[in-house]
């Protein structure tokens, strides 16, 4: 997914929101429809029972005697397609329902209960009428037959919710980051060169617009930088020192973590340049170093001069560079895709580092990033 572009990225999380959501509502409805259902089937229930009895009690030829079976003909239709038991005043059986077969239904004292009757779950409830105790029971097929219809439709909707989110995800992730690929096809006409390009300023007062307003900001002060950087007195200094003062801060940023740090400095040597500038480079490099070595690694930390200029090597182990990274290192906002959203910066370090050292006739340069080892060199004239 990090490879991913923001606005597929939104349409996917969107997607992922909205199937949760109704995964969720799912699990909220269903059981909600499921005790619903199952009360208004004990109403029914007892509505059934209460009819029983009053045509036990009213109806021509109606057993005078509680304690004498009754006929079936005081079952009504409704009733004969549920299991019913009726009972004396000693708990006798006066009818039984033929559909029960062999099979028994289990005295329940009162109330309603869900059982398991011929294999199948059974809603059954127990009703003292007078003299008897009537249980009518009555099969959940049609309570359990909405559900799995219910969770079908929820399932289904599920992958076509998901898709119309995602596409709809889409298409507003690409109206929304407009304005941020506007930004950055601008702010990659700003450089060296052209230190004077700036960001148009969108219409609408919104994120976007103060995004801007900070960037515009940075690259004022990033073009005064520039220009004192063209300005600055081409004074010798020791190049050495330098380097020897970014190692003390690399071996407090490495402390605690388990990292070796090593060096090899001379004891002088002579370089052209600004110093504050070049320590800004060197502080850029050796922040970078500690921040991808990974626990126990190495860290060395070398300098040196050849026939035109001195240079400084700041290299460290740890996951490789990708190769297809390496060549859009140094451009502006670009962060390379092996590091991780927890890792924090804007991709405008390494930028700025090189950028000051052009102005000082100097060069920034990868020198390798391969087989857990990426080393940067800083050269100078000399």
């Amino acid at each position: 997914m990090k490879r991913w572009s923001l606005k597929v990225k939104v349409g996917a999380y969107a997607a992922l929101l909205t199937m949760l959501a109704l995964g969720v509502t799912a699990s909220v409805i269903m059981p909600l429809v499921y005790y619903q259902q199952v009360r208004e089937l004990d109403s029914v229930l007892a509505s059934d029972a209460e009819e029983l009895y009053r045509d036990l009690k009213n109806f021509r030829g109606a057993p005078l005697d509680p304690r004498r079976p009754i006929s079936a003909r005081f079952v009504t239709v409704a009733l004969q397609t549920r299991y019913v038991v009726v009972r004396g005043p000693e708990a006798q059986i006066l009818y039984r329902s033929p559909n029960l077969g062999e099979a028994e239904l289990p005295f329940i004292d009162h109330g309603v209960r869900t059982i398991e009757l011929m294999g199948k779950h059974c809603r059954v409830g127990t009703y003292v009428k007078g003299p008897y105790t009537i249980q009518i029971g009555s099969r959940l097929r049609a309570i359990t037959g909405f559900q799995l219809d219910l969770l079908r439709a929820f399932l289904m909707s599920l992958p076509l919710a998901g898709l119309v989110v995602f596409f709809g995800g889409i298409w507003l992730g690409r109206r929304a980051v407009a304005p941020v690929a506007g930004l950055t096809e601008a702010a990659e006409r700003i450089s060296a060169e052209r230190p004077g390009e700036r960001l148009p300023m969108p219409l609408a007062q919104d994120e976007i617009a103060r995004l801007t307003e900070v960037l515009y900001d940075s690259f004022d002060r990033m073009q005064k930088s520039y220009d004192a950087a063209r300005r600055f007195s081409a004074d010798a200094f020791d190049l050495a020192t330098l380097a020897a003062a970014s190692m003390d801060d690399l071996e407090a940023l490495t402390s605690g973590h388990g990292v070796t740090v090593e060096k090899a400095l001379p004891d002088s040597l002579p370089a052209i340049g600004d110093q504050r500038w070049v320590a800004l480079v060197l502080q850029n490099l050796v922040e970078n170093a500690a921040k991808y070595t990974p626990a126990n690694g190495r860290i060395r930390l070398r300098a040196g001069q050849d026939e035109k200029s001195a240079w400084v090597r700041v290299g460290n182990s740890g996951t490789a560079i990708p190769e297809p990274d390496q060549a859009k290192l140094f451009e502006r906002f670009y962060r390379g895709s092996a590091v991780g959203e927890a890792v924090r910066g804007q991709g405008l370090g390494l930028n700025i580092a090189r950028e000051l050292a052009r102005a000082q006739n100097g060069e920034l340069t990868l020198l390798i990033s391969a087989n857990d080892w990426t080393e940067f060199e800083l050269r100078l004239p000399v």
